[in-house]
């Protein structure tokens, strides 16, 4: 069984398709450095709500990818805060 087609919200840049609706996740992956990850997560469901997601396992001697983390991070909460500021779409 597959999933109907689903329109992916203006910031989705990363669709991941599933098995079923429940299955489906819209994602918008920020850059990053190596041993971090910064994402906005949406579920297919119209229930679900946006979601900011972070990670990072990353030991360095210098600041640089802290710094670079740092400007992901900023870049993906000024976007969730955009999408939190949609009609309907409070988090």
């Amino acid at each position: 069984m597959t999933t109907p087609a689903i329109t992916c919200p203006w910031w989705c840049t990363d669709h991941r398709r599933g098995d079923t609706v429940e299955d489906e996740q819209h994602a918008r992956l920020f850059p990053a450095p190596a041993g971090t990850w910064v994402a906005i997560l949406l579920g297919g469901l119209p229930r679900d709500r946006p979601e900011l997601a972070w990670g990072a396992e990353a030991y360095r001697p210098d600041g640089e990818d802290a710094r670079a983390f740092a400007a992901a991070l900023l870049q993906a909460a000024d976007l969730f805060d955009r999408l939190a500021a949609e009609p309907g779409r409070a988090p």
